[in-house]
């Protein structure tokens, strides 16, 4: 109010309000400190643009981000963009700039390794987990972390036991947390946390509503043996222009419908939606 053309003032305000009121108005403002010069929250736009599966405009305020001044963290953020449009080899070009640029960055270390699990290749995941999460680090989240990602592979290659075994090693609670519970037959305490993470998710759905958090709750109904209500959720991600082929087509927690044909429908959507999206980003990228 007292300096309305203070480009960081309105950045600043942009973050705040994403913490308070989610998305929206949080744009506006970081619009705002943008036009009046200040580039700071287009790390923040970008990122948005992308929950919202809108990766053109994603990639536009990453990449003028990255022309004015190149960080790891704007790098690394291209990276999960080409990441989430199955784009591997693009994905691995930004990772390694950023990772020479800062290779100190945790948020990048964890996307080695997420990178690594997406095209299924648990060796490498293993690889970087032991190097860049040691079990020995004096950092919980390092150490939770790690047991979590391991806690994944294990599940991934079906060792129910050895997942169950590293999913209790850490605090966090999750969808991969309760799977687990119940491949071991341990239902009771499945469908309870079922119950409490469909209403976070919903929670966070009517705070932003991201098309990926539907899929999430899809999880938790099919984790409760509502088959129908997954299946409308899965619907409903893909309508609203979901983009990651590959992370539905692989998802470990709705695998029992992949032989559905309404499943298959979504996923022939998503298909349709990453395809259009990568037209709109090579535009931009020549």
């Amino acid at each position: 109010q007292l300096a309305p053309d203070y480009g960081q003032a309105h950045t600043a305000l942009g973050f705040a309000l994403w913490h308070r009121d989610g998305p929206d108005k949080a744009m506006v403002e970081l619009k705002r400190g943008r036009t009046l010069g200040h580039l700071n929250g287009n790390n923040m736009l970008g990122t948005l643009y992308s929950n919202r599966e809108q990766y053109d405009s994603a990639y536009f305020y990453f990449r003028e981000s990255i022309d004015a001044r190149p960080t790891a963290f704007t790098l690394m953020r291209i990276g999960q963009l080409y990441q989430d449009l199955n784009l591997y080899d693009s994905s691995t070009t930004y990772l390694e700039q950023a990772f020479l640029l800062d290779p100190s960055l945790t948020d990048l270390k964890v996307e080695l390794i997420e990178s690594s699990l997406q095209v299924n290749d648990y060796e490498s995941a293993r690889q970087y987990i032991d190097l860049y999460l040691p079990e020995d680090s004096d950092e919980e989240i390092v150490v939770n972390t790690r047991h979590m990602f391991l806690s994944m592979i294990e599940s991934f290659n079906q060792n129910w036991g050895q997942a169950l075994e590293e999913s209790q090693r850490s605090p966090w609670r999750g969808i991969l947390s309760a799977y687990i519970l119940s491949k071991n037959g341990r239902e009771n305490e499945a469908e309870e946390l079922y119950r409490d993470l469909e209403l976070e998710n919903r929670a966070e759905l009517e705070m932003d509503g991201y098309p990926r958090i539907y899929l999430s709750i899809a999880a938790c109904r099919l984790g409760l043996h509502d088959r129908q209500g997954a299946l409308g959720l899965v619907r409903e991600a893909a309508e609203g222009g979901f983009s990651n082929y590959d992370k539905l087509a692989g998802s470990l927690y709705l695998s029992e419908l992949a032989d559905d044909p309404h499943f298959k429908e979504s996923l022939a959507i998503v298909k349709e939606n990453r395809e259009r999206n990568r037209q709109l980003v090579y535009t931009l990228a020549k």
